[in-house]
């Protein structure tokens, strides 16, 4: 099953499992993916699962949406490791769960592991 890894202020927060054929990412509480961050829309980008691939798109939002540091324009397919950029948040998408390092696995995402830690094994 494909999940998100959400990192906020460079600390594992989140393991967020996709169980949705579409996930709304933005600052609306109702949102699949909850990211209280200034710079994020109300609704701003959203994943959409169609078969096995998974597509991000960017909703119009004000500050825009990156994937691997290039701003969204146009729906995106997603891959394995990649990384989200909504304002300040990075989120990690994994499409694999048995690709999961074992530090993250096992880890509470209690702030206490880095980024790093979790590119590392990219």
């Amino acid at each position: 099953m494909a999940h998100i890894i959400l990192i906020e202020n460079g600390k594992l927060k989140k393991d967020i499992p996709i169980t949705e054929d579409s996930t709304r990412i933005g600052r609306e509480k109702l949102s699949h993916i909850w990211v209280d961050e200034p710079l994020v829309s109300r609704y701003h980008a959203e994943i959409y699962r169609r078969g096995s691939c998974y597509i991000l798109e960017d909703k119009q939002s004000t500050n825009g949406t990156r994937l691997n540091g290039k701003l969204v324009t146009e729906k995106t397919v997603l891959g394995h490791k990649d990384k989200i950029s909504i304002g300040a948040v990075i989120l990690i998408f994994e499409q694999d769960d048995s690709e999961i390092p074992g530090l993250i696995r096992s880890d509470s995402f209690d702030g206490t592991a880095t980024v790093y830690d979790l590119l590392k094994h990219k």
